[in-house]
């Protein structure tokens, strides 16, 4: 009797343990989460410094995987990208199969420009994870909020996360922002309204739905509607930045560094955060208070990169040349070469040519910046236009050709492609040119005028049929048009070659004086058809 009685103590003792574990567990889980819950929503409040505290605490508790990713996501926000780097490669040692620490090394290199192997870490992310929903949104996120955007892309990704899980806002109003970068602002707010449905209380929706109207100039009913998301939650710090910036575009000032004051308070007045306002001044084009703040954090940290860069910039916009040119200077003197950006290296191209420095130097400082980051490959076209209007048409000309592989030049473009050749005597390249260009776009008459003028150099004896084809083709391109008035001169000119091709290698004097009188028709101050009509009877 007494075995079975301590036979049933037992029991009951090893019930309660397990029990109290179990309890333990589900506590430490549920804390957990409303730690996580909690740093996400200080990040989405723009309260850096607290959210880099719930992370670290939440990741020291628990070194997982999703830990390292929103620690490194906190990098990423704050654009220490090395830093987010160094996290989500310690996720993924710790954790190989968990997809949200190669998003995150995917988005460190989409935000660094580049895309390819953004792209490859992106597929590694989602072939882990397949049906992970917060994968596919932190993707979307990137190719949405980030400098370089990709609707088409972010679309995928989104209606993917959306797929997975249909139950969150967050979702919907990053769907309706895709569609604002696809200028479809009808289903940016069906998104919105959406989101509402699952969650009434969304500051977000209402800011985004007050953009909506922004954009259409509506800044009443925008202001409307930032006032009611803000009443919903007035601790809301980005409602605050949103409003500041919907007062700079309708003109008042005073009452949007009022609302931008108050977002710093919410975010905390700190160092970085005013970093963050003389951003935020600068892109609304307040250079003079954007200098203002960077020179005063400037003086707490003299050779911050990004204080530096942003006084640079803003110099830059001014026209201060002189006082951008030092300020970029002190950015590459007092920094390591790995946290400069490309921009930078453009900045200081351009800015040197500004300020008639050494033209080399400039040009190879932008191209390095083409080089860091493919996106700023207008640079190409660009160069090559300062010099073609400089008239040094070989250093032109090759830069012509980058910009016409990357299919960067309009018509003007096109046209001084094959001219920098020209001008630069190299006739065999020019013709190379307009020939390329007269295929593919046959309609366009320019081309074979310009063409007719190379094989006039390339053929000086009228030896083959080269002359009288090409203004031939150039008359039959100016046919087919309603209004040839801009093309009269050039039409005599085409008429005056085609008649001497005809004196020369045809040896046809009624040829030769038709085409001639042709090109008086278009030209009547054609002093060289004049002049050949008037010796006509040497055509023998």
């Amino acid at each position: 009797m007494e075995i079975l009685y301590l036979h049933t103590l037992i029991k009951e003792i090893k019930m309660i343990k397990n029990l109290l574990i179990g309890t333990c567990l589900l506590l430490g889980s549920s804390v957990w989460a409303q730690s996580v819950e909690e740093g996400l929503k200080y990040l989405e409040n723009e309260q850096f410094t607290k959210a880099k505290s719930v992370f670290s605490k939440t990741l020291e508790k628990k070194p997982i995987g999703d830990n390292y990713y929103y620690l490194g996501n906190y990098y990423n926000r704050i654009e220490e990208f090395d830093s987010a780097k160094i996290f989500f490669e310690k996720g993924i040692s710790v954790e190989p199969k968990n997809g949200l620490n190669y998003a995150g090394l995917g988005i460190v290199q989409w935000l660094k420009g580049d895309s390819v192997k953004a792209q490859e870490n992106f597929d590694k992310a989602t072939a882990i994870r397949k049906r992970d929903a917060e994968v596919y949104y932190e993707i979307a996120k990137a190719l949405t909020y980030s400098e370089y955007k990709n609707p088409s892309k972010a679309m995928n990704y989104i209606d993917l996360a959306i797929t997975y899980n249909k139950t969150n806002a967050d979702y919907l109003l990053t769907k309706g922002d895709v569609f604002i970068l696809k200028k479809d602002g009808t289903n940016a707010a069906e998104n919105y309204n959406n989101a509402l449905k699952i969650n009434s209380k969304s500051v977000q929706a209402y800011i985004k739905k007050g953009k909506l109207y922004l954009r259409a100039k509506n800044t009443e009913e925008a202001l409307k509607l930032y006032n009611q998301g803000i009443s919903l939650d007035p601790g809301y710090a980005p409602g605050y930045r949103e409003r500041s910036e919907l007062y700079f575009s309708a003109k008042n000032p005073t009452k949007g560094l009022e609302d931008y004051q108050k977002y710093l308070e919410i975010t905390d007045d700190n160092f970085d955060n005013n970093l963050r306002f003389a951003k935020f001044l600068f892109k609304n084009k307040e250079y003079d208070k954007s200098l203002e703040i960077a020179h005063k954090l400037a003086q707490k940290s003299p050779n911050h990169a990004g204080v530096t860069r942003i006084i640079a910039y803003s110099y830059m916009e001014k026209g201060a040349y002189d006082k951008a040119y030092e300020s970029l200077d002190n950015l590459f003197k007092n920094n390591p070469e790995a946290s400069i950006r490309a921009y930078d290296y453009d900045q200081l191209g351009e800015c040197m040519i500004k300020l008639g420095k050494d033209t080399t130097v400039a040009v190879e400082k932008k191209l390095k910046a083409v080089e860091m980051e493919s996106r700023l490959k207008n640079t190409y076209k660009s160069l090559a236009i300062m010099f073609y209007e400089k008239k040094k048409y070989d250093k032109a000309s090759p830069l012509f050709d980058k910009a016409a592989e990357l299919e960067l030049l309009d018509f003007q473009g096109k046209l001084s492609w094959g001219k920098s050749y020209y001008f630069a005597n190299n006739y065999t390249k020019a013709n190379e040119v307009f020939t390329k260009l007269s295929e593919k776009e046959p309609e366009i008459p320019n081309w074979f005028i310009w063409k007719l003028k190379c094989e006039v150099f390339l053929d000086q004896d009228y030896k083959t049929d080269n002359i009288k084809d090409a203004a031939l083709k150039f008359v039959e391109a100016t046919d087919k048009l309603k209004d040839k008035e801009q093309y009269k001169r050039s039409l005599g000119e085409a008429y005056t070659y085609l008649g001497s091709y005809y004196c020369i290698n045809k040896k046809s004097k009624a040829d030769a004086a038709a085409s001639w009188k042709k090109a008086l028709e278009y030209d009547p101050k054609n002093a060289n058809a004049q002049n050949a009509l008037a010796a006509v009877d040497g055509c023998k």
